[in-house]
């Protein structure tokens, strides 16, 4: 519920939810070293929903995609 994809938004590359900031520029600042506070600050994005969405991608790595 984070995350979108609507082909109508950004050409279909996935954003936060009610936005137009994609995931990958989300874990871009996080990389150059930007806090999820700092973030949601800088980009006036909803806090909890970007707390959501690195709780969300934690659980979804936390588990074996081998075959």
């Amino acid at each position: 519920e984070c995350v979108v994809v609507d082909p109508e938004i950004r050409g279909g590359v996935p954003v936060l939810n009610g936005t137009r900031m994609t995931i990958a520029q989300i874990i871009g600042e996080v990389a150059d070293g930007r806090s999820v506070l700092e973030l949601s600050e800088a980009f006036e994005l909803d806090e909890a929903k970007l707390r959501n969405l690195f709780e969300g991608m934690a659980i979804q790595f936390d588990r074996s995609f081998a075959k």
